[in-house]
């Protein structure tokens, strides 16, 4: 119990730290949320589209991209399939007719960086965009984000991520999850601290590749857009947040398939973050190494505490059991446990009072995070249910990609251990 307590408060305190730290952030620079000034120039830019079996989203995914308010002279569309086994070749060249800036490239199923790098070498912009082929993006997106490119230190724009209306709950929790993550990264690149360029929408400049290099093998690093962006960070290199340069995708719907994203996305940032250890030199990297820290304590702790809470929940569920035993399963005890429960006692300790702060906080950023996306529409059950199922689903996440990149690099551990 007095290990559980330290964990809870450990985990409170730096929790209010933290959102207090990205508030006081926000009130500084609010009024530099978003670009107000209008685009002075209008450079080519290339918009790379990498598919493989997207036939349901891909004619919305170009049609958003054909419609996209920006001079049409100045715009080229690659469009990769990289060996679809349905009918999304075929969609695309249809379209294609329709609109002579869309360039379609087939090759055999090599995956997603090998699509991407085959876009590039068409390319002839001087910026590169890239779109998930299952989202497509707000008539206003691209030239928003390109107003930021008027500042030459900005090497990089990423995108803000919005949901499709979800179809269930799973969904649901998501859409609350990527709302409040879009005004945490907007906070980040002000401290020029942003470590990932979004997947469903980027816009790089063309050098960072003549550079950098294109994307790397994601056999490696399993998650390009997480290496580009720590890739572009190891190099001190800006990348910023378009608050509203929206990109719209649909998410996984079911509980199985977001596992198997979040293990993906998760062991990706560790397979990166043991590849870009360096980043967590607070000396040489400041806020961006803080955050990183910041994330390993935080995950760790989120771990131990929700098996804490599972651990005290089968206690608890034991003890019922045994009662219900001694009482020879007589339910009229049962509707009189109330009385009996110990966590049902609402006394107003320090604990309990940073549990509402706690609470108090975490709506205040969910409505912060609605009014700065200009997101209106109803979110219900999704927010009940992020708050009691999240941390669950979170830390489940996080030791099935533990699990996977220990998996992953086995033998480079046995390897190490038997050298010491």
């Amino acid at each position: 119990m007095f290990f559980g307590e330290i964990l809870i408060y450990l985990i409170i305190f730096s929790g209010l730290y933290f959102s207090i730290f990205i508030f006081w952030v926000f009130l500084e620079n609010q009024g530099r949320i978003y670009q107000k000034e209008k685009n002075k120039k209008f450079p080519l830019v290339s918009l790379i589209v990498p598919c493989y079996n997207e036939e349901k989203g891909v004619e919305k995914t170009l049609y958003s991209l054909i419609s996209l308010d920006y001079p049409k002279d100045k715009l080229e569309i690659i469009f990769v399939d990289d060996g679809s086994l349905d009918s999304t070749l075929q969609k695309a060249k249809l379209i294609q007719k329709k609109d002579k800036r869309i360039k379609v490239f087939h090759q055999e199923n090599k995956g997603k960086f090998m699509a991407l790098n085959l876009g590039l070498e068409k390319t002839k912009g001087e910026f590169i965009a890239t779109v998930d082929g299952d989202s497509y993006l707000h008539s206003s997106a691209l030239k928003r984000a390109m107003k930021f490119f008027e500042n030459p230190e900005i090497k990089a724009v990423s995108g803000t991520a919005k949901l499709i209306k979800p179809r269930n709950l799973i969904e649901g929790i998501q859409r609350v999850e990527y709302l409040i993550a879009n005004f945490w990264r907007k906070i980040f690149s002000f401290l020029n601290s942003l470590y990932l360029t979004s997947g469903a929408f980027s816009v790089y400049r063309r050098e960072i590749f003549e550079t950098l290099g294109p994307f790397r093998d994601p056999k490696l690093f399993q998650t390009e857009d997480l290496e580009m962006a720590f890739r572009l960070q190891k190099e001190n290199l800006k990348i910023v947040q378009a608050m509203d340069a929206f990109v719209y995708t649909r998410p996984p719907f079911g509980f199985m398939s977001l596992l198997k994203q979040r293990t993906r996305w998760y062991a990706g940032f560790l397979q990166n973050f043991k590849e870009y250890s360096c980043l967590l030199s607070i000396k040489k990297y400041g806020n961006l190494a803080f955050f990183l820290w910041y994330i390993i304590f935080s995950v760790l702790f989120s771990i131990i505490l929700v098996g804490y809470f599972i651990q005290r929940g089968f206690e608890f569920f034991l003890q019922l059991l045994n009662q219900f035993i001694l009482t020879d399963f007589d339910f009229s005890y049962f509707f009189s446990l109330p009385k009996n429960w110990e966590f049902l006692n609402l006394n107003i300790t320090p604990l309990f009072v940073l549990t509402i702060l706690c609470l108090f906080v975490f709506f205040f950023n969910f409505f912060l995070s609605r009014k700065l996306s200009f997101d209106s529409q109803p979110y219900k059950k999704g927010i009940f249910f992020f708050i009691f199922l999240y941390p669950y689903f979170n830390a489940l996440w996080w030791i099935s990609a533990f699990w996977s990149f220990l998996s992953k690099n086995k033998k480079e551990f046995l390897w190490l251990k038997k050298e010491n």
